[in-house]
C-alpha cells in the first residue's frame, strides 16, 4: 500500500531541497509500537518500508542495512529520538518511517539513552547530499522546533504528519525570510 509516488531526492537541488513532508507520509507513520528491543524496532521499521513504499523493497535487506548502520554507531540524536538510516543502491527516492513507541526503549545502557520516537530513513546510495540535508533537517526539527513533544501529543498518523509539515513550514520561513 502506498499513498502515491515517493518524491525523488535525486531531483532535489539547492533551490528545491527534499522536504520532510515528502519523505514521511501518513501511511509510513505508526503509533503504539510495542517493540521491546532495538532489533525489533528496526525490524518493524523495515516492515513498514517494505509494505508502504512505491519501491519493491525486501524487508530483510532493509533490516540488515539499517542494523549494520546502527552497529557502526548509535543513531540516537536527542532525548527520546533515534534516526536509524542508511543508503541503498536500489532506491531512486528518499523515504522515511516514523515509529512512536508505547514504552521508551533503552538503546544504549552505558549512556542511559532511551528512545520513544524513531525516524527510519532510506536514501539512494548516490544521494549523499540529500542524505546529509535530510538528517540535518530532522535534527533541526527535533532540537529547535520541539518536534519530539509535538509528536508525543499527536493522536494519529495524520496528526503526526500535520505536525511535521507545520514545523517544516516554520523552518522554511527562517531559511527564506520575507524581505
Amino acid at each position: 500500500m502506498s499513498d502515491g509516488p515517493d518524491h525523488s531526492s535525486s531531483e532535489a537541488d539547492s533551490r528545491h531541497p527534499v522536504r520532510l513532508a515528502d519523505i514521511f507520509t501518513p501511511t509510513r507513520i505508526r503509533t503504539g509500537s510495542e517493540a521491546s528491543t532495538l532489533k525489533r524496532m528496526i525490524d518493524e521499521i523495515a516492515g513498514v518500508f517494505a509494505r508502504n513504499s512505491a519501491h519493491q523493497l525486501d524487508k530483510n535487506a532493509v533490516f540488515r542495512a539499517l542494523l549494520e548502520r546502527e552497529q557502526i554507531g548509535s543513531t540516537w540524536i536527542t532525548d527520546g529520538v533515534a534516526i536509524p538510516h542508511c543508503r541503498l543502491d536500489s532506491l531512486s527516492d528518499s523515504i522515511g518511517v516514523i515509529l512512536r513507541l508505547k514504552t521508551p526503549l533503552c538503546v544504549d545502557s552505558r549512556e542511559n539513552k532511551f528512545v520513544s520516537v524513531a525516524c527510519g530513513l532510506l536514501v539512494p546510495k548516490k544521494s549523499a547530499d540529500s542524505h546529509v540535508h535530510i538528517l540535518s533537517r530532522l535534527a533541526q526539527a527535533f532540537m529547535q522546533y520541539d518536534l519530539y513533544s509535538k509528536l508525543m501529543k499527536a493522536d494519529d498518523p495524520e496528526d503526526i504528519y500535520d505536525v511535521l509539515s507545520s514545523i517544516e513550514s516554520e523552518i522554511e520561513k527562517t531559511e527564506n525570510p520575507i524581505v
